[in-house]
């Protein structure tokens, strides 16, 4: 079944922004202080020191977070920096416009201004996202953060939220209910080759230097910022949240991190791959992205994933998308992709599926093993949600998971929705109607309650 969360009414809402923005040019940025970036491996002198975030261990020295807030600057190659900021008029969404084109019963407190960013993550990584600013007054500590991860949209250049509505139809739900929110377009996006598609540590540290941004945008944005961050995501930007959590300690412990929520994350790569590529009806877009992504960006030596004329156009066919950033409307990728592997996936890999999942060679076994998400001994709250009529991310797999993680000692609330679906359970887009979305909304509230 392929998951959408595409409406008529989230055609007419993208129609409608860009009517009421009047032209989606980005406006110069508000004027900012003093230039400062911040590293993750290096303490922060005294002047730019925060609060400790977390308690180190014996020999570990835990940076504070720092309190003086970014600055655009171009040039700045350290992990953390704030690239460049613009306005983006056409994702601006006034309370009147959301309450007008979201489904009965959707709750919004403000509108909200939008913005794009660049910043710069581990590695070298650029990393582009939207950020979104409630259009009311802060309160007197600041508004609240969210960082959220955005779901599958596909990882061709042109899918990344950012270019345009997409990011606010996944936002909005929570800028309207008065946090700021960054929406970090996925690390996948740019130009070939891609980087790879749900890869943890990857995901972990973009999204975890989005976050060392986002609390020290408010300057830059024009407004005040809390030093407080939930995390949050749905689908992939799940499976982001959670590799954010196991990284958290060792990559960003200064953080003040106060929750991290998920909705229907992916796990089971192993068990799933071998599952899709045994049978004649199973094959998708899914594991073609992350088998033919992993292998580009990971390891080019390993036999080509596609044979015949599919390796013939593969570029050009994940440059396509699930849904086009520009609006929330379908993309062409999952119609590209047939459910019968055979013919187009190399015998090399049906062969090893046909085997088990013991009969995967390196460094594919590990490869799917090592980048499910697995948080350990984590101080942090973490709650889940899912949906119980999910056929995308199976609700029997996600409940296996948390009891994984349990054993791992971490602390996590099931939050298990009847009657759900894969995007509409809590954290789903703006165009579908939320069953657990007050609950979700509630649960952030208390991470950031006195």
């Amino acid at each position: 079944m392929r998951p959408s969360f595409i409406t008529s009414s989230a055609l007419a809402l993208s129609t409608s922004f860009a009517l009421l923005a009047g032209c989606s040019a980005p406006a110069d940025p508000p004027s900012s202080g003093a230039v400062s970036t911040v590293d993750g491996a290096a303490a922060q002198s005294s002047a730019d020191a925060g609060s400790p975030s977390g308690t180190a261990t014996p020999g570990q020295v835990v940076p504070s977070f720092p309190k003086s807030d970014l600055s655009v600057d171009p040039a700045c190659t350290v992990a953390g920096c704030l690239l460049s900021v613009e306005r983006l008029p056409v994702a601006d969404a006034s309370l009147a416009l959301l309450g007008a084109f979201s489904p009965a019963g959707s709750v919004f407190e403000n509108g909200f201004t939008a913005y794009s960013i660049r910043y710069l993550s581990a590695k070298n990584d650029e990393v582009s996202g939207s950020v979104f600013v409630p259009d009311v007054a802060p309160p007197a500590d600041g508004f609240p953060a969210v960082l959220l991860s955005q779901p599958t949209s596909g990882i061709g250049a042109k899918c990344a939220p950012s270019r345009g509505i997409l990011s606010t139809a996944l936002a909005a739900n929570i800028a309207g209910r008065g946090f700021v929110v960054l929406l970090p377009d996925a690390t996948s996006f740019g130009a070939p080759p891609f980087a790879p598609y749900m890869h943890k540590e990857t995901a972990a540290t973009a999204t975890l230097d989005g976050a060392r941004v986002l609390l020290r945008l408010g300057t830059a944005l024009g407004t005040s910022i809390r030093r407080e961050v939930v995390f949050a995501g749905h689908s992939q930007g799940a499976h982001t949240t959670l590799s954010a959590a196991e990284f958290l300690e060792s990559y960003a412990p200064e953080l003040p991190v106060r929750g991290f929520a998920a909705n229907a994350p992916p796990t089971g790569f192993l068990e799933g791959a071998t599952y899709s590529l045994s049978r004649s009806d199973a094959f998708g877009y899914f594991l073609a992205m992350r088998m033919w992504s992993w292998r580009r960006a990971l390891d080019t030596t390993q036999p080509p994933v596609f044979v015949g004329t599919f390796a013939q156009n593969e570029e050009q066919m994940f440059e396509e998308c699930q849904n086009e950033g520009a609006s929330p409307g379908d993309g062409k990728l999952p119609d590209m992709v047939p459910a019968d592997p055979h013919g187009i996936v190399n015998p090399v890999y049906l062969a090893m599926a046909s085997r088990g999942v013991n009969g995967w060679e390196e460094p594919w076994k590990t490869w799917h093993v090592e980048n499910v998400p697995s948080p350990k001994d984590l101080q942090v709250p973490v709650a889940i949600w899912q949906g119980l009529a999910d056929v995308t991310v199976l609700p029997a797999g996600t409940r296996s998971y948390v009891a994984d993680m349990r054993t791992r000692g971490v602390s996590v609330e099931l939050h298990e929705v009847p009657g759900a679906h894969h995007n509409d359970s809590a954290i789903g887009p703006v165009t579908l109607p939320q069953a657990a979305g007050e609950e979700f909304i509630g649960w952030v509230r208390a991470r950031f309650a006195p």
